[in-house]
């Protein structure tokens, strides 16, 4: 009986089927994820030696609140135009005033457009940088220090082609927001169980690994790298990036 059913060229069909289908799975699954895990990889390590980079330590980074405020400087100090001498007929005195075109206006030139490479930052960081294609408007100056270096960050790497999505900012450091890469910290209990303290990255990648430490926690198992592929894991100390350093912004 068992000899009929395991020489039944149907059942022999079926299970050289199912190997070919597993086999193709694992083919499909290794070629289509590989150039995505080879570009985590490529920026991972870009930001190590980002972070590799910085001469300050962290207890030396300035604060937001230890920035001096200065005045913001909304319009331009130069004029094209040329003040002259106009005699006043009712008073017989002469006053110094502006032609613009054919006519005299006031006493004080008006204002000329400001671009974009004349507004100064109010936190002494100079001009604003130039925005990289398809970022989209921005406001400038920003509410606070910290929220402008996530921002100038944010758009020095775009413009090194790292593919940046946001950024927090922790301890005086900036930590990209990057599809594939989670910045982590980990931890062990008292029966040697490993597992993540905390981590920060995109919240996609977020709940993926979320769903697979619940379930080595009901195992009581220990997370490891290898568990959740296709992320990369760095420490907060290696992905870190010192704003100052990075943008070379004086201290």
């Amino acid at each position: 009986m068992y000899r009929d059913f395991f020489t039944n060229k149907w059942v022999l069909g079926g299970f050289t089927f199912l190997i070919v289908f597993g086999v193709g799975c694992v083919l499909w699954y290794h070629y289509d994820t590989v150039p995505y895990k080879r570009e985590a990889a490529k920026i991972a390590e870009l930001l190590r030696q980002i972070s590799s980079k910085k001469a300050v330590p962290k207890s030396k980074t300035k604060r937001a609140s230890d920035i001096p405020r200065q005045r913001t400087t909304t319009t331009t100090e130069k004029h094209t135009d040329v003040g002259v001498l106009v005699t006043d007929t009712s008073t017989k005195t002469q006053v110094k005033k502006y032609k613009v075109g054919d006519i005299y206006v006031g006493e004080t030139p008006p204002p000329l457009p400001v671009s974009q490479d004349q507004l100064i930052s109010p936190y002494g960081f100079g001009s604003y940088p130039e925005l990289p294609e398809g970022f989209g408007p921005i406001t400038w100056p920003r509410k606070s220090a910290e929220s402008e270096l996530r921002i100038r960050v944010k758009i020095k790497l775009l413009k090194q082609g790292v593919p940046v999505e946001g950024s927090v900012m922790k301890n005086g450091l900036v930590y990209p927001i990057i599809k594939g890469i989670r910045y982590v910290e980990w931890g062990e209990t008292s029966y040697g169980r490993r597992y993540l303290r905390r981590s920060t990255g995109h919240p996609d990648d977020g709940d993926y690994m979320e769903s697979i430490e619940q379930e080595k926690r009901k195992q009581s198992e220990s997370v490891a790298a290898a568990d959740f592929p296709g992320i990369q894991l760095i420490t907060y100390e290696e992905g870190g990036i010192d704003p100052y350093t990075f943008l070379n912004l004086p201290e």
